[in-house]
């Protein structure tokens, strides 16, 4: 497994109308390209009052701009969950962190922690308005129950093919 990275970002508690975490994604800076992008496991958004928001990165989709030379990639992180960290939980997070160096495994093991019983990301459709992730039959169940207003014990699922 390759070593995950941190994505630091600072903003005015007034202004966080200038990224696009709120919704889930994150359009990366132009310097930070492919293996560096993909490196990125968590985005730590420090806000100006000392709290912070942690979020963890589910996806990295590439979109290669091929109109410039040389070419680069442009990315968009989507998150997968979040929580927010008061000014002690947050400063102990990132205030030994250099940017740009790989987690360690008991380092990792803490972001994980700050980040259960956070939130999690809505799910995502595609154009379709067919959700674009796995679901377990647990879930496919609950929700072809929930569309046919059914008991998800009336539902059974067959896999043909």
């Amino acid at each position: 497994m390759r070593a995950l990275r941190v994505h630091e970002i600072a903003f005015d508690v007034k202004d966080t109308s200038d990224h696009d975490v709120l919704e889930w994604k994150l359009k990366l800076p132009k310097n930070i390209q492919d293996e560096d992008a993909q490196r990125i496991g968590y985005v730590f958004v420090s806000l100006e009052d000392g709290t912070a928001e942690l979020y963890k990165v589910n996806e990295w989709n590439r979109k290669l701009i091929t109109d410039e030379y040389p070419e680069r990639s442009e990315w968009t992180l989507e998150m997968g969950s979040s929580r927010g960290l008061n000014k002690e939980a947050a400063s102990s997070l990132i205030d030994t962190y250099v940017a740009g160096t790989d987690l360690d495994d008991t380092r990792q093991k803490r972001f994980e922690l700050a980040l259960e019983n956070g939130r999690k990301a809505p799910d995502r459709f595609n154009e379709a308005g067919l959700k674009n992730h796995s679901m377990s039959f647990k879930e496919a169940k609950a929700a072809v129950a929930n569309f046919y207003s059914v008991n998800a014990e009336q539902i059974q699922i067959r896999i043909t093919g």
